[in-house]
């Protein structure tokens, strides 16, 4: 078997830590690097994904656009939840700080340090960790969907 071949398969074979599931697909442009998983637990919404081959850069590491893309769904999910409404808002600002890389098979997942929002602005902190450490650490500043 080729060495691709067999990292795929072990891939392949992973699943995640409790509580979590697949998002479905069919999300647009979230499809390009699927899977990802969420897991919903009350008031805390965490996601992660296992970096997979279509994942890496040609350095064979976590392409830093899939982690920028991951942390822009998963800080938009994250406000949504917190406001009780999944739909309607957008990214107005973000900045990410690589940190550290993340290799194949790797279980990379998104940590919240801090949430706050008002009327028309949702900002969020947090970090992207590995079983090795800090991956990225990220700021978001998202418009919230208008209410009636």
């Amino acid at each position: 078997m080729r060495a691709n071949a067999m990292s795929e398969q072990l891939i392949n074979e992973r699943t995640p830590p409790p509580g979590f599931f697949a998002l479905p697909m069919g999300l647009g442009f979230n499809d390009a690097f699927a899977p990802v998983y969420i897991h919903i637990d009350g008031t805390e919404f965490h996601a992660g994904f296992f970096v997979e081959q279509h994942h890496l850069n040609p350095q064979g590491v976590c392409h830093g656009g899939v982690l920028m893309s991951f942390i822009d769904l998963v800080m938009a999910g994250t406000i949504g939840h917190h406001i009780n409404n999944m739909m309607g808002m957008f990214t107005t600002n973000m900045t990410v700080d690589f940190i550290s890389k993340g290799c194949l098979g790797d279980w990379l997942q998104f940590y919240v340090d801090h949430i706050h929002t008002t009327r028309l602005l949702g900002t969020i902190s947090g970090r992207i960790m590995s079983a090795n450490g800090i991956v990225a650490r990220a700021n978001g500043t998202f418009r919230l969907p208008k209410t009636d």
